[in-house]
C-alpha cells in the first residue's frame, strides 16, 4: 500500500476536472480497466464500507478506482475515504472482492484541506444537477402549457410553402416543438434539404406564424 501522498496546491482545480465523478459527499477518480473485472465498483467499495464501519452518507471518497497490480499481476480496486478524523485506504481484489490491503491513518492539516475541496466540489456539481432538473422541468411545464393550434404536420406545410416546395421534393424533413430562447417560447423547429440546401424555420405554433428562417448551403 502506497505511504500518503503530500497534498499539492493545485488539488481543487484537478478535483473539478473531468477526470473526477462526484458521489455523495465526495468524488471518485475513475481510471480506465485494464481488463474485466468480476467485481463492479460499487461492491468494492460496499466491501471496504463494511469493513471500515462506515455507510457511504457517512464517508467522502477521496479515490475509487480499478487498477492493475505489475507485481503480484491481480487486477484490483483502489478505494481511499476520509471519515471519523482517519484516512482509509483499501485494496481490494477485482475477482473475489477480498481485502488485499488496508491502511488507516489519522488525518492531517493537508487532509482536512483535501477532504473541504472534495466537498465544495461535489456541492458544487449537485447543486449544478438541481439547477439543471429545474431548468428542464420549466420548460417541460411551458410547453406543456404553451397553445397549439396548428401541427407538426401544418408546421412543416406552412414551412415548405413559404421555400416554394412541396413535400416529395424534400430528401429530408424533421418537425418538432423546441423552447426558443430567442423568442421566449416554445415554437416549432422545422427543417429539411432539397439538394445541397438546407432549411430551418421556427414557428408559432398557435398562429403559425413565421418567426426565422435560414438556409445553408453544403460546400
Amino acid at each position: 500500500m502506497m505511504n500518503k501522498k503530500t497534498f499539492a496546491a493545485g488539488f481543487t482545480a484537478f478535483a473539478l476536472s473531468a477526470g473526477m465523478l462526484f458521489g455523495t459527499f465526495g468524488a471518485q477518480a475513475v481510471m480506465a480497466a485494464p481488463g474485466t473485472a468480476a467485481v463492479t465498483l460499487k461492491e468494492a467499495k460496499n466491501e471496504a464500507l463494511s469493513d471500515a464501519g462506515f455507510k457511504n452518507s457517512d464517508v467522502v471518497f477521496k479515490k475509487a478506482l480499478l487498477d492493475f497490480d505489475d507485481d503480484t499481476g491481480i487486477e484490483k480496486y483502489e478505494v481511499d475515504f476520509f471519515a471519523d478524523d482517519k484516512e482509509f485506504s483499501y485494496d481490494i481484489d477485482a475477482t473475489t472482492a477480498a481485502i488485499i490491503e488496508k491502511d488507516v491513518d489519522i488525518m492531517d492539516a493537508e487532509d482536512y484541506q483535501e477532504m473541504k475541496a472534495l466537498q465544495e466540489a461535489a456541492a458544487a456539481k449537485k447543486a449544478a444537477k438541481a439547477a439543471k432538473k429545474a431548468a428542464a422541468n420549466a420548460k417541460a411545464q411551458q410547453e406543456a402549457a404553451a397553445p397549439q393550434q396548428i401541427t407538426a404536420d401544418q408546421a412543416l406545410e406552412i414551412a415548405l410553402n413559404d421555400a416554394g416546395l412541396t413535400a416529395d421534393q424534400v430528401s429530408y424533413a424533421d418537425t418538432h416543438l423546441d423552447y426558443d430562447d430567442d423568442f421566449g417560447m416554445t415554437d416549432y423547429d422545422v427543417e429539411f434539404r432539397v439538394g445541397n440546401k438546407e432549411y430551418s424555420y421556427d414557428i408559432n405554433p398557435a398562429t403559425g406564424a413565421i418567426l426565422n428562417n435560414e438556409v445553408d448551403f453544403d460546400d
